[in-house]
C-alpha cells in the first residue's frame, strides 16, 4: 500500500479492476488500473513523481465507472502529494506558469465595479488573448441585461491547481474571491468552463453561471446560418448539463443542426490540452486529441473553451461558440481571425486599456498580491519582462496575428475544395503524383541568383504575390501546404514561411507527415500535369520583416541571440557563422512520415545543444531552405521569438571574404 493517504482513498478499496475505464484511457493503458497506482505509488520516490501528470484529469474515468469511484480525483491528490513531498519537477511548465503569472501580475489584471455592481463577468485569460473583440462583444450583450455588470480581468489560476501546487493556488484564488464579496459581488458569470470549475467548487458564497446560459435564457437574438455542426464539449465541463444545453440552444436558435459525437455530454473527451499533459507526455496528450478529431469527421466543431479550441484546430476545423454568435459566416469557414503565442498578451493589454477608458467604475483595482509562490522580487521581473515583450510587439506597426499549424491528412481529405494545397516539392516529384488539386510551389521555381550572386534568394514579394494570385490565393485563402520533408529539403517548411513573410492573413497549415502520411492514408494521388482553371484573385502582401534577419542585424546580434546552423556536417566544416551550434534540419522531423517534432521533442533537441528556447533564435542554412523548416517546426512547438537568415551561408561568405 501507498505510504500517504488519498483525499480519494477509496479508489484502492472500491476500484474492482474491472478495466472498463482502462479501454477508454491511454494513460491507464499504459500504466494500470487506478486501483493498482492507488496502491503502489510513493510520491517521494523521484522515479514514480512523473506518474500522476501524464493523467489528463480529464474524469472520463469517473463517468464510465460502474462504481462510482473517482480516479481522476486520486491523480488529483497524487500530484499535490508530490508537490508536497519536494519532488515536482516545474522546468516542463515554465511556459504555463509564466502565462498564469502573468494573468494575475499587476499589469494584466483589472477589476472595474460600476456602482451598484453585484455581478462580474470574468472572461478568463484566453478568450481575452485569442479573441478580444469578441471579449468585448460579449461584455455589451450582457451588459444590455445588465447594466451595473462589472469587468475582472484575472487568472483563476486553474493551472497551479491542476499542478498540485495548492499552497499558491489557495492564496491565490482566496485572495480574488476575499476582494469581491467585500466588494458585494454576489454573481459572476464566467465564459471559460475551467474558470466555472474552479469559482463554483472554491468560492460557493458566490452564484456562478456561464455567460452562455445567461444568453440562452434570455432568448438573445442570433445571427442566422445554415448547415451542421458538432459540438465538443470541455471536459471538465462533462457533469454541466445545463452549460451542454445552453450551448446547443444557442446553435439552434442560429439555425445550425447538431450531429453529436459518440463521446459528449458527460462522457466527452478532453481535446488533449487537460491536466498540461502536452508538456511532459506529448504522444498521450496527442491521443486525445486525434480521437476527438477523428470523432468530429471532418464537420465543424463548436465548443465554448477558447483553449479547446486553439487546441483542436490544427486537427479538426474548430470554432468558439462565441465566434458564431458574432461571426457565422467567417466561423463556419474557418476563417476567424484568432490570435495566437505572444500577440495574445498584447490583446489583453489592449483590451484592458480600452476597458478603463470607456467603462464607468465606482471602484477598480490592479492586483499586486502574489500568494504563496511569489514576492517583490518575482513581481519586478514579471513586469520587467511583460513590458519589454509589450514594447518589441508594439515596435511590430500593428504586425497581424499568425494563424499556422499542423493538419491531419484525414482532415485535409474531408474538407477537400476549403483549403488550397501547395505542394512544396521539386515540379518533377508533383507531376509524378500529387494531391489533386494541389498547385506546384517549389523553392527551385520560386527563388533566383540576386545582383551579388547569392543563390536561392526569394523572388521580390511582388512577384510572388502575382504568382499566388495567379493560382487562385489571395491574402486571406487558407492554405496547406505539404512535402516530402527530406527529399525536398523541407519545401514545405520554406512555403509556410514564405507566405507568413509575405503577410498571409489566412490559416497556413502544414500537412502532418507530408506526401507520405497521405499516401499511408490509402488517401489518392493525381499523375501528370494538372493545370489551375481558376480566376486570378490579386494577393495583397503586407511583408513581415521580423520573420527574416538581414546580414547586418545578424552581425550586430551577434552574442545576444542563439544562432542554430542547420546545414550538415559536412557543410559545417567548411565554414559557419561564429558563434552558431550545430543542429542539422533533419533533426526537427522524425518517423517514416517525417513528421515534425512535437513541442516537447523540440525543447529537448535544442536544450540538449545547450539554446535556450524562450529566448531568441536565428535558424540558417545554405539558402534559408533548410533552416526556414526548422523555423516553422519551432514556430509549431509554441517557442520563443525565432527568424530565418534566408541569406544563408552563402551571403555570409560572400560579405565576410
Amino acid at each position: 500500500m501507498s505510504h500517504f493517504p488519498w483525499s480519494a482513498g477509496d479508489v484502492a478499496t472500491r476500484c474492482t479492476a474491472c478495466g472498463i475505464c482502462v479501454t477508454e484511457c491511454a494513460f491507464l493503458r499504459e500504466h494500470g488500473t487506478p486501483k493498482a497506482l492507488a496502491a503502489s505509488f510513493d510520491p517521494r520516490r523521484q522515479d514514480q513523481s512523473h506518474l500522476p501528470f501524464g493523467c489528463s484529469l480529464c474524469g472520463l474515468c469517473r463517468a464510465v465507472c460502474p462504481e462510482g469511484v473517482d480516479p481522476a480525483a486520486l491523480f488529483l491528490a497524487m500530484r499535490r502529494a508530490t508537490a508536497d513531498a519536494g519532488t515536482l519537477q516545474l522546468s516542463s511548465y515554465r511556459g504555463l506558469l509564466s502565462y498564469e503569472r502573468a494573468g494575475t501580475s499587476r499589469l494584466f489584471t483589472w477589476y472595474g465595479l460600476p456602482d451598484g455592481c453585484r455581478t462580474i463577468f470574468f472572461p478568463g485569460c484566453a478568450l481575452p488573448g485569442t479573441r478580444p473583440r469578441t471579449t468585448l462583444k460579449l461584455f455589451d450583450l450582457l451588459r444590455g441585461s445588465e447594466p451595473s455588470l462589472g469587468m475582472v480581468l484575472d487568472c483563476c489560476t486553474k493551472p497551479s491547481h491542476d499542478l498540485g501546487r495548492s499552497g499558491h493556488f489557495t492564496a491565490m484564488f482566496g485572495e480574488m474571491k476575499a476582494y469581491l464579496l467585500a466588494q458585494g459581488v454576489k454573481t459572476v458569470q464566467v465564459a471559460c468552463p475551467n474558470c466555472h470549475e474552479v469559482f463554483s467548487r472554491y468560492a460557493p458564497e458566490l452564484e456562478v453561471v456561464t455567460v452562455y446560459e445567461v444568453l440562452a435564457r434570455a432568448g438573445v437574438s442570433v445571427r442566422q446560418a445554415e448547415g451542421a455542426v458538432t459540438v465538443h464539449d470541455p471536459c471538465i465541463s462533462r457533469d454541466s448539463a445545463g452549460v451542454h444545453a445552453a450551448v446547443r440552444t444557442l446553435l439552434g436558435a442560429a439555425g445550425l443542426s447538431v450531429r453529436e459525437m459518440p463521446h459528449h455530454g458527460v462522457r466527452t473527451l478532453c481535446c488533449g490540452e487537460g491536466g498540461a499533459v502536452r508538456c511532459t507526455a506529448p504522444r498521450l496528450a496527442g491521443a486525445w486529441t486525434s480521437l476527438r478529431a477523428a470523432e468530429a469527421g471532418g464537420s465543424t466543431t463548436i465548443t465554448y473553451c477558447a483553449g479547446c479550441a486553439s487546441y483542436l484546430g490544427p486537427h479538426t476545423p474548430t470554432s468558439h461558440v462565441a465566434d458564431l454568435l458574432f461571426e457565422p459566416e467567417a466561423a463556419l469557414a474557418g476563417r476567424v481571425k484568432v490570435a495566437s503565442g505572444p500577440r495574445t498578451y498584447l490583446n489583453r493589454l489592449l483590451l484592458k486599456r480600452r476597458l478603463r477608458r470607456s467603462l464607468p467604475v465606482a471602484s477598480s483595482r490592479e492586483r499586486t498580491f502574489r500568494g504563496a509562490a511569489g514576492g517583490r522580487r518575482a513581481a519586478l521581473v514579471l513586469l520587467m519582462l511583460a513590458a519589454a515583450v509589450l514594447a518589441v510587439m508594439l515596435a511590430v506597426s500593428g504586425a497581424s496575428a499568425r494563424d499556422f499549424g499542423l493538419m491531419e491528412p484525414q482532415t485535409l481529405a474531408r474538407a477537400a475544395g476549403t483549403w488550397v494545397v501547395l505542394d512544396g516539392r521539386p515540379r518533377s516529384d508533383w507531376q509524378a503524383g500529387h494531391i489533386p488539386g494541389a498547385r506546384s510551389f517549389s523553392w527551385e521555381n520560386y527563388t533566383r541568383t540576386d545582383d551579388n550572386g547569392v543563390p536561392y534568394k526569394l523572388w521580390p514579394p511582388r512577384d510572388l504575390a502575382r504568382a499566388l494570385g495567379s493560382m487562385g490565393i489571395d491574402e486571406r485563402t487558407p492554405v496547406v501546404v505539404y512535402g516530402d520533408a527530406d527529399k525536398s529539403w523541407g519545401g514545405e517548411g520554406w512555403a509556410a514561411w514564405v507566405l507568413v513573410r509575405l503577410g498571409h492573413k489566412g490559416p497556413v497549415r502544414m500537412l502532418n507527415g507530408g506526401i507520405q502520411a497521405w499516401t499511408a492514408a490509402g488517401l489518392p494521388l493525381t499523375r501528370g500535369h494538372e493545370r489551375y482553371s481558376g480566376g486570378t484573385l490579386t494577393y495583397r502582401s503586407a511583408v513581415r520583416p521580423e520573420e527574416d534577419i538581414t546580414t547586418a542585424e545578424l552581425e550586430r546580434s551577434l552574442g545576444t541571440v542563439a544562432i542554430i546552423d542547420t546545414r550538415s556536417f559536412f557543410e559545417r566544416l567548411a565554414g559557419r557563422i561564429p558563434g552558431s551550434v550545430h543542429i542539422p534540419w533533419n533533426k526537427f522531423f522524425t518517423g517514416k512520415e517525417r513528421r515534425p517534432l512535437a513541442p516537447a521533442e523540440v525543447r529537448r533537441l535544442l536544450a540538449r545543444n545547450g539554446v535556450d528556447a524562450d529566448r531568441p533564435v536565428v535558424y540558417y542554412c545554405a539558402g534559408g531552405i533548410r533552416s526556414a523548416y526548422a523555423l516553422m517546426v519551432h514556430e509549431l512547438a509554441g517557442l520563443g521569438p525565432a527568424r530565418n537568415y534566408e541569406g544563408g551561408m552563402e551571403e555570409w561568405k560572400r560579405l565576410h571574404r
